[in-house]
């Protein structure tokens, strides 16, 4: 990655490669960030931890926002349930981060030394301190969904 690009880790969890020091792998990075968002150093740029769990993370573009399954359940479609739900979240500030330009979003869990461009997604974001803010969507009697939410505002 450049050194203008901003990394974001999307999950914890897997195996590191065996060819590299533990220290040295993103994945070992990222498993050091306290709580569910977190910050690290990586080829001189200030990386994002998003660590709320394992499931399948989620960007959507038109939301800028960042959706994360915590548990499989009924709803057929998580995203308009997020989106009918905004409204009512209640968002916390976990952390200010420097996005510098870009970000790119991989899995910290793939092994080797390098993700493959396939396996990146670009996110286009200005450049400039952002706060990371978190919200919670659990099951309720109004939706059927468990997913943690990030926005990066």
């Amino acid at each position: 990655m450049s050194s203008g690009v901003r990394a974001g880790v999307v999950a914890r969890g897997g195996e590191d490669d065996e060819d590299d020091p533990e220290e040295s792998t993103e994945y070992w990075q990222a498993g050091q960030a306290d709580g569910i968002v977190g910050t690290y150093s990586i080829a001189g740029a200030q990386a994002l931890v998003l660590a709320g769990g394992k499931g399948p993370l989620t960007y959507v573009p038109s939301l800028d926002l960042f959706v994360q399954r915590m548990a499989k359940t009924s709803d057929v479609n998580e995203i308009k349930t997020v989106v009918e739900a905004l409204p009512t979240l209640r968002w916390e500030t976990i952390t200010q981060w420097d996005t510098g330009s870009d970000l790119v979003v991989f899995d910290a869990v793939w092994p080797g030394k390098e993700v493959p461009p396939n396996r990146l997604l670009r996110v286009p974001r200005p450049a400039g301190p952002v706060d990371v803010q978190v919200a919670q969507l659990t099951p309720s009697e109004r939706w059927n969904i468990w997913v943690t939410l990030y926005r990066l505002v």
